[in-house]
């Protein structure tokens, strides 16, 4: 699927491989066995003032708002109902593009059972249950890289406040051979001091 304008890269998400296993279909339950990706590639990306994906989300959004079911037969597909008994996403990367965070994230796999309980779901509410879980997923390795960069982040940001406060040139690791012992201990009760204890 292809970017929205204003964003660098030529697509947001990309697919290696997809298959499609149905099952029983009646005239209001199609029943698919199994849905398979493997190879969903996805990049987030940031302009000015937008991510793409989430620019994409809400231009399907508007979408579905403008093309209601207006006709006979837009209304007898609502309601139908499609039920997926197996649905897997497998090799997912997520490469990051924003000013904050500049990497390339896997994705843990995801395997979910039963989308539209036993009597299924309308049809256009089966696509927003599939991208929900989907961006579920890259929502959570995000938060977990962005953590741990944000841990990185303070803990290098904490230690160079301490070498500043205790005036150590060159970090601590050269500390023994810039201070004695004596100096240390009177530099570091007064930093514990002004931090209150």
């Amino acid at each position: 699927m292809q970017n929205p304008p204003n964003f660098k890269g030529k697509n947001a998400f990309s697919l290696d491989y997809f298959s499609l296993k149905i099952g029983d279909i009646s005239d209001n339950l199609i029943v698919i066995d199994e849905i398979k990706f493997d190879g969903l590639k996805f990049t987030l990306e940031q302009n000015a003032n937008k991510v793409n994906l989430t620019q994409l989300l809400d231009n399907l959004e508007k979408q579905n708002k403008s093309t209601s079911a207006t006709t006979s037969k837009a209304q007898e597909n609502q309601e139908k109902r499609i039920k997926i008994k197996r649905f897997k996403v497998n090799n997912i990367s997520l490469k990051v593009d924003t000013k904050w965070l500049k990497t390339t994230l896997k994705v843990p796999n995801i395997s979910a059972h039963n989308f539209g309980g036993n009597s299924g779901a309308k049809i256009d509410e089966i696509g927003k249950q599939v991208i929900k879980e989907i961006l579920h997923s890259l929502k959570k390795a995000l938060e977990e890289k962005g953590i741990e960069a944000g841990k990185k982040e303070i803990e290098a940001d904490l230690r160079r406040k301490i070498e500043q406060k205790l005036g150590i040139q060159g970090g601590l690791d050269s500390l023994k051979k810039q201070l004695d012992t004596d100096e240390i201990k009177s530099k570091a009760k007064d930093l514990f001091k002004s931090f209150g204890f």
